[in-house]
């Protein structure tokens, strides 16, 4: 039998010709007879992948970055990748762009506010020019501009107050070196506040409860922080959310030494009694506790010569009142604007 050298061609195999149907199936095929929910599933994927329609045309982006980018959580996982490319003295950036529609905010972490303050330290081709602040002042445009909102939660406020414990604690053991790195950190924290960020509103998250001795140290860190803002957004206002330990509710804390406008408001405790009776002799407790964290604090509040105009929100305005009352029959001087109604410019407001 004789072999040929060259073997006869093969069938088409089945995968080829499969294929080849796919192929003839997608020249007709259209997405015109679901073109009626075409609007729809696009609002879905709005909703559930907006991402995926970034790309899709220049109308989608203009429409789905403000929404993707309105609330941001930094944390020190993604902020690196967040602020990758920035460029703050270009004429055009889209990164800066971006992160000018961020109305609400939360820092989650203190390597943060550290890469936020790298931002200002690198010239136009992207290399490092130095961790001086002065350095970086001619490019210090804001990285937020347009906040709502800034949150700083608990975690984060507790670090930052760390370096100060841990700055006195050097000062006390003549350790100048350190002490003056401690500092350096304090002021380019400062720094990011006063002027890499502009917000209408700063949430202050004492929803934690605090050792009565760190309360000198919050104080101290919250000064060196905020004291600079009024110099370049005097509109900031404050908000402090605090909660009052469950062992000694009077003993509440409310930062001194506030520079700005400030709003508290009392959050409760987790666990609810159900029991009517008991739960009514809690709140009478609570009230007078809260009536004695409000009237200490704003006793030394208005004890400097200079202070900002200060409101306290409670869930019950008239039984503080009372237990205010109860002060002032004991001599116990409590300011009259803790009496005033909200309209006659009084400082007890009811939470909503």
């Amino acid at each position: 039998m004789t072999i040929s050298a060259y073997p006869s061609a093969s069938p088409i195999s089945t995968s080829t010709l499969q294929l080849k149907k796919l192929n003839l199936c997608l020249q007709h095929t259209t997405l015109e007879p679901i073109s009626a929910i075409h609007p729809h599933l696009l609002d879905i994927l709005r909703i559930t992948h907006p991402t995926l329609l970034l790309r899709i045309s220049k109308a989608f982006y203009d429409d789905l970055i403000p929404k993707l980018y309105e609330t941001l959580l930094l944390d020190k996982n993604n902020i690196t990748g967040i602020l990758k490319g920035i460029d703050l003295t270009a004429l055009f950036d889209r990164k800066r762009d971006c992160l000018g529609l961020v109305k609400r905010l939360t820092i989650s972490d203190i390597r943060v506010l550290g890469e936020i303050l790298k931002v200002i330290h690198k010239d136009r081709s992207g290399s490092n020019t130095g961790n001086n602040l002065e350095s970086g002042r001619i490019l210090s445009k804001p990285v937020f501009p347009n906040l709502e909102t800034l949150h700083l939660p608990f975690n984060l406020l507790k670090s930052l107050n760390d370096i100060t414990i841990t700055s006195n604690q050097i000062s006390s053991i003549d350790n100048h070196e350190e002490e003056e790195d401690n500092d350096k950190k304090i002021q380019e924290c400062s720094y990011v506040f006063s002027h890499l960020i502009r917000t209408k509103t700063i949430m202050l998250d004492f929803a934690e409860e605090l050792d009565t001795d760190l309360y000198w140290s919050f104080d101290l860190t919250l000064l060196n922080l905020l004291e600079d803002i009024p110099k370049t957004n005097s509109s900031t206002k404050i908000w402090i959310n605090t909660i009052l330990p469950k062992d000694r509710p009077e003993k509440g804390y409310i930062p001194h030494n506030l520079s700005l406008k400030s709003e508290v408001h009392f959050q409760d405790h987790n666990d609810v009694n159900n029991d009517s009776l008991q739960k009514g002799r809690e709140n009478e407790n609570l009230n007078e506790s809260k009536a004695k964290v409000i009237r200490d604090h704003y006793d030394v509040h208005t004890s400097r010569d200079k202070f900002p105009n200060i409101n306290y929100y409670v869930d019950d305005v008239g039984g503080i009142k009372e237990e205010l009352h109860k002060m002032v029959d004991l001599q116990i001087r409590v300011d009259e604007k803790l009496f005033l109604d909200q309209g006659d410019g009084g400082l007890l407001r009811l939470e909503e």
